[in-house]
C-alpha cells in the first residue's frame, strides 16, 4: 500500500501518454518497457518472415515509431 497525503496516493511512477515518469526523472522504466515492446515485436516479425512476408513497412510501422516517440522528450 502506498502512502497518502490529504487523501492523495502518492506513487513511484506513472504512464502519460504512453510515457513511463518515475518519481526520480529517470527513464529506466519506459526503456525497460520500450525494449520489452520490442523485443516481442521482432520475434512476431521472425515468424512472419519464415511465412514468407516482406517486413519493412511492418517494422518502420512498429518499432522505428515506438522507438521514436518519446525520444526528443
Amino acid at each position: 500500500m502506498f502512502p497518502s497525503v490529504n487523501g492523495i496516493e502518492l506513487v513511484t511512477s506513472v504512464k502519460v501518454l504512453g510515457v513511463w515518469i518515475q518519481d526520480n526523472l529517470t527513464a529506466d522504466m519506459h526503456v525497460d518497457c520500450m525494449l520489452s515492446l520490442c523485443r516481442m515485436s521482432v520475434f512476431v516479425m521472425k515468424r512472419l518472415r519464415d511465412q514468407g512476408l516482406a517486413l519493412h513497412n511492418v517494422f518502420q510501422a512498429s518499432m522505428v515509431t515506438r522507438i521514436l516517440y518519446a525520444l526528443p522528450a
